[in-house]
């Protein structure tokens, strides 16, 4: 994967250098369990890509995806024709003290350890202050700036292993998974195959022998949606301003 600082100059880029941009995303593959990174290691070496909807949904797009069967009747894709849906995250912080939800205004909280997602944290951030997770308009985005300065995000490198409490992705299925009180942002991981993918046939066999948990969510969820790409690299360009990074 590409690093950071390099995805960000690839953001005035167009076209296919704008694909591949999106493909080594690191703030998408932030939200991935470590189990499920190293499936998508795995698959990567065969042109099987394991990515977050909001991503899929632009590849299908760009036309830099081939046909796989998989479930219909999903926002990005409706008729199934690209994806196999695999997992379903739910945005919360976790490890507080308590039974009760937890609300995104605990997220201002020093204590608290943050994923090196862009996309998540400034989704928290527009939830918290009422808005769509999914805005791109300036205010919004200037807003959210203004919210995540004031939180100050300790980022941790292995945020799944960080110590509590902490904001994460978690499987909405696991007995401990509280929505926060604001309402619940969800992400859908998906299988596709690249275009380019060097053999198609054994990309489809190894998606097909994985076990998904992916389900349909909740009503009243709010699915990360895709962006357009100036609004994503935006957003990666606030979140590189406003996190608090350990030192080297």
């Amino acid at each position: 994967m590409i690093s950071r600082r390099a995805f960000l100059k690839i953001g005035a880029v167009v076209g296919g250098a704008m694909t591949a941009a999106l493909l080594a995303d690191p703030t998408g593959w932030a939200r991935l369990a470590p189990e499920d990174a190293r499936l998508a290691r795995e698959g990567w070496g065969l042109g099987a890509l394991l990515a977050p909807a909001d991503h899929v949904a632009w590849l299908i797009q760009t036309g830099a995806l081939t046909h796989l069967a998989g479930t219909p009747n999903r926002p990005h894709d409706p008729e199934g024709r690209y994806s196999v849906p695999f997992r379903l995250r739910g945005l919360t912080v976790r490890h507080l003290s308590g039974s009760e939800r937890p609300a995104l205004a605990d997220l201002q909280r020093r204590s608290v350890i943050w994923p090196d997602d862009a996309r998540a944290a400034m989704a928290a951030a527009l939830l918290a202050l009422g808005r769509s997770p999914n805005a791109v308009e300036a205010a919004s985005l200037s807003a959210g700036e203004r919210w995540l300065r004031a939180a100050r995000p300790r980022v941790a490198v292995e945020a799944w292993l960080a110590h509590p409490p902490r904001l994460a992705w978690q499987d909405l299925r696991q007995a401990d998974f509280r929505a926060p009180r604001e309402g619940l942002i969800v992400s859908e991981w998906d299988w596709v195959i690249l275009a380019q993918a060097p053999a198609p046939h054994l990309a489809e066999d190894f998606i097909r022998r994985q076990i998904s948990t992916w389900q349909k969510p909740p009503a009243d969820a709010i699915a990360l949606a895709a962006l357009p790409a100036t609004a994503s690299f935006e957003i990666c360009r606030i979140f590189e301003r406003v996190a608090v990074r350990p030192a080297a």
